[in-house]
């Protein structure tokens, strides 16, 4: 019994997982395909927020490169620019998100950006 339970929480976890990561939140870009050539997510250990802007880009992976993370703290330059307002998202090297990665403006962005 305890292993069909735990069979059962296991294939509910990895649904809810897949949803979350194919854009089955309702929003869509109304015209397919992939926006920008790089984006850069500059963050910190043990930040909540940077947690977050992660796991929100991560559901817009179809549709944007794939995220490279830098810590701020293992370059004291990069501390220097960013250190104080983490997370940070660039894309194609121009700052879009400073603190808070918010998801209507980045919808929003990604419909006014056309595919590469």
């Amino acid at each position: 019994m305890c292993w069909g339970i735990a069979v059962s929480l296991m294939a509910v976890g990895a649904v809810m997982i897949k949803q979350h990561t194919s854009m089955e939140n309702g929003w869509s870009p109304r015209i397919p395909g992939r926006r920008f050539q790089e984006a850069i997510l500059y963050t910190r250990g043990d930040c909540t927020l940077c947690d977050e802007a992660a796991l929100t880009l991560s559901s817009y992976a179809g549709v944007l490169p794939p995220l490279k993370t830098v810590d701020v703290d293992s370059d004291p330059a990069v501390l220097d620019d960013f250190g104080n307002c983490v997370p940070v998202l660039l894309l194609d090297g121009k700052v879009r998100f400073r603190g808070h990665v918010n998801e209507i403006l980045l919808q929003r962005l990604i419909d006014g950006t056309p595919p590469v």
